[in-house]
């Protein structure tokens, strides 16, 4: 057998190889299996991001009432600076 010849057995065999569906042979329970781990993926997923949305909404609500207690203490501050116009007399 020639070099050409091995060469040319090659390609039609790779012809073929390229022409077959690869999970036509196999099973639908095989087939199936990384559809059940996608599920379960997005389903972690899914919580995870549910999780991350509270603890967001909790880190802000913290900023918020830490903000307000703040403001309450600067007004409070502002209030008496202007409620403290006596000058004591020189």
């Amino acid at each position: 057998m020639t070099l050409d010849q091995l060469l040319k057995e090659n390609a039609e065999w790779l012809a073929q190889v390229r022409k077959r569906n690869p999970l036509s042979d196999m099973k639908t329970d095989t087939i199936g299996f990384p559809e059940d781990l996608r599920r379960r993926r997005i389903a972690e997923l899914k919580t995870r991001i549910d999780q991350l949305t509270q603890n967001k909404e909790k880190a802000v609500a913290s900023y918020d009432r830490a903000i307000a207690l703040e403001q309450a203490e600067l007004e409070n501050l502002h209030r008496q600076e202007s409620s403290s116009s006596f000058q004591p007399n020189r």
